[in-house]
């Protein structure tokens, strides 16, 4: 797939909408671009944070596939996810919370699960919550209710 200029796109975007949380937003990014499946762009979508706080955080980072977007009007959680989503040129999309870790075969998994199922329009996985200090608090949950 190329992109309008003539340069090829990435398969997947990683949209980490955010505003003004960067408590874990570093670690967050880290496990975005340390995943299995390379063949991705990840883009942080600062919902006009008031200081440069998100970018320093995005500075921090040396990898030509991560994208910072800082949009100059805030329009909430909601419209910040639909704005991080509509801007995708890529084929697939994942959006990661600001605070979330992806484990690292996520991107792999799921581009595998929408490959074998065209028809599928979205993909969604069990997950674990853990604590500020990393610790798990509920494992392996499905709000889906599947076995």
């Amino acid at each position: 797939m190329r992109d309008g200029r003539g340069g090829l796109l990435s398969r997947v975007t990683i949209a980490i909408p955010t505003y003004a949380r960067v408590q874990w937003l570093g670690e967050t990014i880290a496990s975005a671009l340390g995943q299995t499946f390379t063949d991705l762009v990840v883009e942080v979508h600062d919902d006009a944070t008031p200081d440069d706080s998100v970018e320093r955080v995005v500075a921090q980072f040396s990898d030509p596939r991560l994208k910072y977007i800082r949009y100059p009007e805030n329009v909430g959680i909601v419209g910040n996810f639909t704005r991080s989503l509509l801007a995708a040129s890529t084929e697939y999309v994942i959006q990661l919370g600001d605070d979330d870790v992806a484990a690292p075969t996520l991107v792999e998994r799921t581009v595998a699960a929408l490959d074998a199922h065209p028809s599928a329009g979205m993909v969604h996985s069990r997950f674990s919550l853990i604590d500020a200090a990393g610790d798990v608090l509920v494992a392996d949950e499905d709000w889906l209710g599947t076995p």
